[in-house]
């Protein structure tokens, strides 16, 4: 249990400490802008602004009345969750195939940078893999004859889930059908009616969210670059984009895992814990995929996050079940070690792989001197300006005197997209000069200013810049802030 400890203080260390260190991008924008209503007014806008159900956003909206509003505020309900899947990942593994999985799987699970990634924003990602992560315990449980409580839990911590992120239904639906396969009795079948109905309950909130067509961007992408996303992601995080040998490091040291337990099965047999950790992690991905082909495109990395304690079990079974025992051992501290050091590199070294900075952006755009236009591209980005500078409000049709502009654009495809504006373009309104260019992570800063007011029209200003995407051209008053 102390080895469990010093894993969950590690995992909370990473998570908690650098909490505030990368800004807010467009999904947490959103999630705050939610979260600043009240309680029945944001349950009332989740059906049209989000693609999951409203326990995150329940369970936030509570959190920030106690621990505030602020980026770290709001993120810390993410990284309290993330902390708590390290125990349970153990007890999980140590209950499905064995104590030493379940120290392996937490190690991994405490250090990899894809879930501190999701442990440290503000949506629902974290949560989904707590609540997993704890069904996937229940489910050992019962597997293992220990209860018919375990099957209630079982069944409960699916809903919540399921009501956390509808995606849990990848991982969930392989444990249902296993249990009636193993466990054939009666408490079984009244846990999987509990659970059919905590699922039909939302079902008509999943209908109105899906006619919304907030997830249809999913499909614009090719199915070979989701799937190397995926890869990226499972294996190192964002570390992918910057060193592909990490990539392949991380496989290698998992297919060590997939070889061992393989030579274990011809040897003694496999074990149901091992099979159900594979058929879980396996389905988690290929329910997707197979939706997908029918025209239910959701095949996207952080909707098969959940898939990945179970995928991450079944390698620690072969790393801590396989012989000889002294090749698993190696190979498993060699992951935890990559993994950890990829996950301060990014963090600490790697700016380039944060998130899209709006609060450098608004610290470069600097304090007005007089009316200033603030035009950002892409158009929906202006929330995340807006949390940073308050002040900022839509400019009327008719247009507003300014001597200030400032252009704000997103450089890259890591959260919004890449609008391609150069830092050499030219002022939106004739008899302005430029004032100054910033590149800060993500985003381009452009300031431009004149010795007098002059007009500025929105739709004037949007023309000028936009090409791909459309702009939101906003305003601050002279002194404003």
């Amino acid at each position: 249990m102390l080895v469990v400890a010093g894993l969950t203080l590690l995992g909370a260390f990473l998570r908690f400490s650098t909490l505030g260190l990368q800004s807010f991008w467009f999904d947490e924008s959103v999630t705050a802008d939610l979260l600043h209503r009240g309680l029945g007014d944001m349950l009332g806008e989740i059906p049209d602004s989000e693609s999951a159900p409203p326990v995150y956003y329940v369970l936030a909206w509570g959190w920030t009345h106690v621990f505030g509003d602020s980026d770290v505020g709001i993120r810390s309900l993410s990284a309290l969750a993330g902390t708590i899947t390290i125990p349970v990942v153990y007890a999980a593994g140590a209950r499905l195939i064995s104590v030493r999985a379940g120290l392996i799987a937490a190690a991994i699970c405490a250090v990899h940078p894809y879930l501190i990634w999701y442990s440290q924003e503000a949506r629902a990602y974290a949560l989904l893999v707590l609540f997993t992560a704890l069904a996937l315990l229940c489910f050992a449980e019962a597997l293992r004859g220990g209860g018919n409580r375990w099957l209630a839990l079982w069944a409960l911590s699916s809903t919540l889930a399921f009501a956390s992120h509808y995606f849990a239904a990848f991982v969930i639906a392989p444990q249902a059908v296993l249990l009636l396969v193993y466990v054939r009795r009666r408490p079984t079948y009244l846990a999987l009616g509990g659970l059919a109905l905590g699922t039909l309950a939302l079902l008509p909130l999943l209908l109105a969210q899906r006619s919304t067509g907030n997830a249809d961007w999913i499909s614009d992408e090719s199915a070979r670059e989701r799937v190397r996303m995926l890869v990226d992601y499972f294996t190192t995080g964002r570390s992918g984009w910057v060193a592909g040998w990490l990539i392949a490091l991380v496989l290698a040291l998992s297919a060590a895992g997939i070889v061992l337990i393989a030579r274990e099965w011809r040897r003694r047999g496999p074990r149901r814990g091992e099979i159900a950790a594979l058929v879980v992690g396996a389905a988690g991905l290929a329910i997707p995929a197979l939706l997908a082909v029918a025209g239910l495109d959701y095949f996207w990395h952080q909707n098969l996050i959940a898939a990945l304690v179970p995928l991450t079990l079944f390698v620690a079974a072969g790393l801590a079940e396989g012989r000889p025992r002294w090749l698993g051992a190696g190979a498993a501290a060699a992951a935890t070690l990559v993994l950890a050091g990829v996950t301060l590199a990014t963090t600490y070294n790697e700016s380039s792989l944060h998130r899209d900075d709006f609060e450098d952006a608004a610290d470069a755009i600097g304090p007005a001197a007089g009316a200033r236009a603030v035009i950002v591209i892409p158009d929906w980005c202006d929330i995340t300006l807006k949390r940073y500078m308050p002040q900022l409000h839509n400019m009327p049709e008719s247009g507003v005197r300014v001597t200030e502009i400032a252009v704000v654009a997103t450089t890259e495809n890591h959260g919004c997209v890449r609008t391609g504006i150069p830092s050499s373009a030219p002022p939106p309104v004739a008899g302005f000069t430029r004032a100054g260019a910033e590149q800060t992570q993500n985003v381009l800063v452009l300031r431009f200013r004149s010795d007098r007011p002059r007009l500025a029209v929105p739709s004037r200003l949007d023309l000028l810049y936009q090409r791909a995407w459309p702009g939101s051209v906003l305003v601050e008053d002279a002194n404003a802030g």
